[in-house]
C-alpha cells in the first residue's frame, strides 16, 4: 500500500481536488434529509408556515394582537409593516427588519398568537348565537388540568376566518371599553402562563402557527403560501441533488483520471525494466507472467486507487460506519491483510473524529466528564484488542468480522419489518 500511496502522491493536486469534492458532496448528501423534514413537517403539516410572525396581516388582526402586548412590543409590531398592499387593507411585513428585530418579534408575537387563535377556537364550538368572550381563552389557563382537558375535548369544529374576524372585533370593542387597560391584560396574561406546565406549553407553541395559517386563509393567500414554500425548498433541495450529482461525476472522472495515469506509469516503467532484462532473467519469468504483470496486476491497483479516492476518502468524510465498513472494505475489495485494514481503519477514523471533536467543541455539544471516563476505557481496550488481535489468526479474525456483518444485517432486516 505505501507504493499505492507514492504513486497518488505524484498526483496530489487531483487528490486534493477530489477531497474538496467529496466535502461538497457530503454536505449535499446529508442536508438532503433536512430538506426532506422541512417539506414533510413545515410545508405539508403547517401549510408552509415558518414563523409565528405572518407575512402579510390585516389591519384588524394586527390590532388585536398588539392587545395582547406589552406597549412597547405593541409600537415594535405596528412599525414591523410598512405598506399597504394595494388597496385591500393587508399590511406586508418589511424586508429590512434585521434578525435579531425579527427574532425579537417572533418571540413577542408568540403568547398573542396562542391566545387569539384559542379565542377564535372558543369562538367556533360556542353555542349557535351566541359568541364567545374575547378574554375566555385567559381564564381558561387558570382552571385545573382535568377541566382545562374536557373543556379541550369539546372543541370539535375547527375555527375559521369568521371566527377570527369575530373575535377581532370583540378585542377591538374591548379596547373601546371604559377603564380598559393594557397592563390589566398582561398581568392576566402572565397569572395564566405561570399555571401552564411545559409539556401544555410546548403542545401550545403549535398553535402560533395555526393563528398565522388562519390568517391567511382569511386574506385567500394561504394555498399560495404553502406552495410558494414547497416550490421553494423543493428548487432547494433538487439543485442540492443536481449539485451532487455533478460532483459525483467529476469525482468518479478525477478518480479515474488519476488511476488511468498511474497505469500507464506503471506500464510504461515495467516495460522499460523488461526491455532491458538480460537473456538470463527473461528464462526466470515466463511471457504469461509478464503479461499478466502489466495487465491484471496494474488493473488491479488501478481499481484500488479508484476505491480509495472515491470510497475511503468518503467514508470518514461522511462518518459512516466506523470500522464495520472501512474493514470489511479493505479486506474483502482492497485485499488488506486483517491485522492491516484494523490497523488503518482505526487511524482513518482517530482523525476522523479528531475532526469531528473539534467542530463539536466549539458548538459546545460535548458532556467531557462521561466523554473523558469513556476515553480512558477506549484507550485500555485498543491497547487489549491490539496484543489479542496480534496473538489471533487472520482467519479467525476474517470469521469474527463475517459474523458480526451477518448479525448486524439480520438486526436491520428486522427492525425495517418490525416497523
Amino acid at each position: 500500500m505505501g507504493k499505492i500511496f507514492k504513486q497518488l502522491a505524484r498526483h496530489w493536486a487531483a487528490c486534493l481536488a477530489v477531497v474538496a469534492l467529496l466535502f461538497v458532496q457530503a454536505y449535499c448528501d446529508l442536508s438532503l434529509p433536512d430538506y426532506t423534514s422541512k417539506i414533510v413537517d413545515t410545508g405539508i403539516q403547517q401549510g408552509g408556515i415558518e414563523s409565528p410572525l405572518p407575512e402579510t396581516v390585516r389591519q384588524s388582526t394586527l390590532d388585536a394582537l398588539s392587545l395582547l402586548m406589552s406597549e412597547e412590543d405593541a409600537d415594535a409590531l405596528q412599525n414591523a409593516y410598512g405598506y399597504y398592499l394595494q388597496d385591500d387593507g393587508v399590511l406586508k411585513l418589511r424586508s429590512d427588519l434585521t434578525d435579531a428585530e425579527r427574532t425579537a418579534l417572533e418571540e413577542a408575537v408568540t403568547t398573542p398568537d396562542i391566545v387569539l387563535y384559542m379565542a377564535a377556537a372558543q369562538n367556533a364550538n360556542a353555542p349557535a348565537g351566541q359568541n364567545a368572550a374575547a378574554m375566555a381563552p385567559l381564564s381558561s389557563y387558570q382552571s385545573e388540568d382535568e377541566t382545562a382537558g374536557a373543556e379541550a375535548e369539546t372543541m370539535t369544529a375547527a375555527p375559521t376566518a369568521e371566527d377570527l374576524d369575530a373575535v377581532c372585533a370583540q378585542f377591538t370593542a374591548l379596547a373601546q371599553m371604559p377603564g380598559f387597560s393594557r397592563e390589566m391584560i398582561q398581568q392576566q396574561l402572565a397569572s395564566a402562563m405561570e399555571q401552564v406546565d411545559e409539556t401544555t406549553l410546548s403542545s401550545m407553541a403549535s398553535q402560533a402557527s395555526l393563528l398565522v395559517s388562519l390568517e391567511y386563509e382569511a386574506q385567500g393567500v394561504s394555498h399560495d403560501v404553502q406552495m410558494a414554500y414547497l416550490f421553494r425548498v423543493g428548487g432547494q433541495m433538487l439543485a442540492l441533488t443536481l449539485l451532487m450529482v455533478v460532483v459525483a461525476i467529476l469525482v468518479g472522472l478525477i478518480a479515474s483520471r488519476v488511476s488511468a495515469s498511474i497505469g500507464r506509469e506503471l506500464r510504461r516503467e515495467t516495460f522499460s525494466s523488461v526491455i532491458h532484462f538480460s537473456n538470463a532473467e527473461i528464462e526466470n519469468f515466463s511471457t504469461a507472467s509478464l503479461i499478466t504483470r502489466t495487465t491484471n496486476d496494474i488493473q488491479q491497483v488501478q481499481f484500488t486507487c479508484v476505491i480509495l479516492l472515491r470510497m475511503v476518502a468518503y467514508a470518514p468524510i461522511l462518518g459512516i460506519g466506523g470500522g464495520v465498513v472501512h474493514v470489511p472494505m479493505m479486506v474483502f475489495l482492497l485485499g488488506f491483510p486483517p491485522l492491516v485494514a484494523v490497523a488503518t481503519s482505526t487511524f482513518v477514523l482517530m482523525v476522523s473524529a479528531a475532526i469531528g471533536v473539534v467542530g463539536h467543541a466549539l458548538l459546545a455539544h460535548i458532556v467531557w466528564a462521561p466523554a473523558v471516563a469513556v476515553g480512558c476505557g477506549a484507550i485500555v481496550g485498543a491497547q487489549l484488542g491490539a496484543r489479542l488481535a496480534r496473538k489471533s489468526k487472520p482467519r479467525l479474525i476474517v470469521i469474527l468480522l463475517s459474523c458480526v456483518m451477518v448479525a448486524l444485517g439480520c438486526q436491520l432486516v428486522w427492525r425495517g419489518f418490525s416497523l
